[in-house]
């Protein structure tokens, strides 16, 4: 088979849970057919480009996504609405990723066409390859959260403005151009087939991770809380933001030795304030790390308090594989289907947050208990490899539906 993965950004290293939820299928599915990587990418993953080809042997185009000047900016509301009406719907201005794919269309042939972001769709307007969306979530209701729970008053509105634009585009690719959609849960399955009735070709494939052996997780834990994620994200600050203030100082009211640990990069600046004099000895702040699994394997638990965002939480699962407990939220632990107190903990008032949190550091008993069915939940639903066989029998399945047809662009 010719696949074309398209991609938002560039996805080495595989450091984030988009990157790795494309990554390890473009390794596997490169091992037996002909790969292209087209992506686009900002300045700083300048330095990687050219890695995935290298570990792969995939080809890879790249397009650099440049900003935009002020009078683009301003220029893009009004675009996009003339493309609603007179044009194919645009949701992003980047002329550059237009003729790259129209240059890749004309002078290559593909089987299969596998999308790895909404805003990428718009593309592929009139192509006829089959094409798939592999959705991390619902797009336009992730911004329905962030206004819903926004940090500012900018913020909301910026949500709002997105939660509106990206609505109207899915209604209108998801009409007229996506052959079939990947999910990551059954939620966003059934809030998928809610929003668009007539879309029927959504299908979940369960998030793919490595799970450590048994023997590795099962070394001696010295560290007390680990909040792992890319701090970039709104609503990972926001959780982060929203244990140390609401959540922490009901531990450390119980437990005052109690030891912090936060890795992931992104508002460093934001997360030092976040430190006070009440604090300042139980927060230890990493920033980004090349492999969180070291501590995921060194710390006794690991939380989750997300309030708003979509999809699969993948460092519940990286937990969870690595046999460490989580205390989550609910909006966190979305998708994952274990029991509270049985392979998660799930408390979203913050001080029973926090005597879980204390409980779970008293009992090693406990933490044993709720890690090991973790690990096995793990295990047996999203161990990586039967994710990217689930992502090769879609195309195989696809290529022959596509036998019975004439795909041309």
């Amino acid at each position: 088979m010719r696949i074309l993965f398209v991609s938002l950004g560039y996805v080495y290293p595989p450091d984030t849970g988009y990157k790795n939820s494309l990554f390890p299928v473009i390794q596997k599915v490169a091992k037996n057919h002909k790969v292209t990587l087209l992506s686009s990418y900002e300045r700083k993953e300048e330095k990687f480009l050219g890695k995935v080809s290298e570990i792969t042997g995939v080809k890879e185009v790249n397009v650099e996504r440049k900003k935009l000047s002020t009078l683009r900016k301003l220029a893009f509301p009004f675009k996009f609405v003339y493309s609603l009406l007179f044009s194919k719907p645009i949701i992003e201005d980047h002329p550059e990723m237009q003729k790259a794919v129209n240059n890749l269309l004309k002078h290559e042939q593909f089987d299969i066409i596998q999308v790895q972001h909404l805003m990428m769709v718009q593309y592929f307007f009139g192509c006829k390859i089959p094409l798939i969306h592999a959705a991390q979530d619902i797009l336009s209701e992730r911004y329905k959260r962030q206004f819903n729970h926004g940090m500012n008053t900018k913020y909301r509105i910026q949500s709002l403005f997105y939660y509106f634009l990206i609505s109207i585009f899915e209604k209108k690719v998801y009409s007229h151009l996506i052959d079939t959609t990947i999910v990551l849960t059954e939620t966003d399955k059934a809030l998928m087939q809610k929003k668009f009735p007539k879309f029927k070709k959504v299908q979940v494939i369960n998030y793919g991770i490595k799970i450590e052996e048994k023997k590795v997780i099962e070394k001696c834990r010295t560290n007390d809380i680990l909040f792992a994620g890319y701090i970039a994200y709104p609503p990972n600050f926001d959780a982060i933001k929203f244990f140390i203030q609401k959540i922490f100082p009901y531990v450390l009211a119980q437990s005052k030795n109690t030891q912090l640990s936060i890795v992931g990069a992104g508002f460093e600046k934001e997360l030092k304030q976040l430190i006070t004099d009440d604090n300042r000895e139980n927060i230890r702040i990493f920033g980004y790390v090349d492999d969180a699994r070291q501590f995921f394997l060194s710390h006794k638990i690991s939380v989750v308090p997300i309030r708003f965002g979509g999809g699969v939480r993948v460092k519940i699962l990286e937990a969870m594989a690595c046999g460490i407990p989580v205390v989550s939220t609910s909006v966190g632990a979305e998708g994952i289907n274990v029991t509270h107190k049985e392979g998660i903990i799930i408390a979203d008032d913050p001080k029973l947050f926090a005597e879980w949190i204390v409980v779970l550091l008293s009992d090693e008993n406990l933490r044993k208990f709720i890690a090991s069915n973790a690990y096995s939940y793990a295990r047996n639903f999203h161990d990586i490899r039967k994710y990217t066989q689930a992502f090769e029998a879609k195309y195989v399945e696809m290529v022959n539906r596509q036998n019975t047809r004439k795909w041309r662009c």
